[in-house]
């Protein structure tokens, strides 16, 4: 029990005796009437003495409250000084942290920028294989379609926008090698005539091709 719950409990249990004390004084009282008796003196000055002693009582509760009060601004203010310790500490880990972020960022752009740049390669590489070929029109404009397509860079953006884990080499391997196996088939189709299809492009086709040359 803290000084302040003592001190209550000794100030009801002074009030308590004080009340019954008052009770039977006017009791005594009604009996003599109101004429003062050795009895009733001796409780009336019982009754002032526990009164005095709640006073005191009281008194000494708000020097406790006060105290108590000091205490817990101090311990605030010592709670807030070790925080503001604690934030400094961060200082230089919250700024490597963002310049790591900063570093992260700008590989990450020099790698899509690399990557493009492969894709684009990849796709000239398809086109000069694909144009020779003996492969129908639709056919041709099927396969370059899918050469150009890039799965890579949108699921790259949803990896580090949600946060997500996409296996993006696993998914570049797969599409590298199924545009390296199309160009195979490509180069080795042959046709069920004599002759080669005409190499020709339709006006949606050529703006499609236009973007791999």
């Amino acid at each position: 029990m803290s000084k302040i719950e003592r001190i209550e409990q000794q100030i009801r249990d002074a009030n308590t005796s004080a009340f019954a004390l008052q009770q039977d004084l006017t009791e005594l009282l009604l009996e003599s009437d109101g004429a003062d008796t050795p009895e009733i003196v001796a409780m009336r000055a019982e009754v002032a003495k526990h009164q005095a002693r709640v006073r005191d009582l009281s008194a000494a509760l708000r020097i406790a409250y006060h105290a108590d009060g000091e205490l817990e601004r101090r311990q605030n203010t010592e709670e807030a000084r070790a925080a503001l310790g604690r934030a400094r500490k961060l200082e230089r880990r919250y700024i490597a942290a963002a310049a790591a972020i900063e570093a992260a960022v700008e590989a990450l752009r020099t790698a899509q920028s690399e990557f493009a740049q492969v894709h684009t390669e990849l796709g000239i590489e398809a086109r000069a294989v694909i144009d020779r070929s003996r492969l129908r029109e639709s056919d041709r404009f099927g396969k370059l379609m899918f050469v150009y397509g890039d799965p890579v860079t949108g699921t790259a953006k949803k990896a580090v926008d949600d946060g997500t884990d996409e296996g993006l080499a696993a998914l570049a391997q797969s599409h590298v090698r199924r545009v390296i196996a199309l160009m195979e088939s490509a180069l080795e189709y042959a046709p069920s005539t004599s002759d080669p299809a005409p190499i020709h492009h339709d006006e949606s086709s050529a703006a499609v091709l236009a973007r791999g040359s």
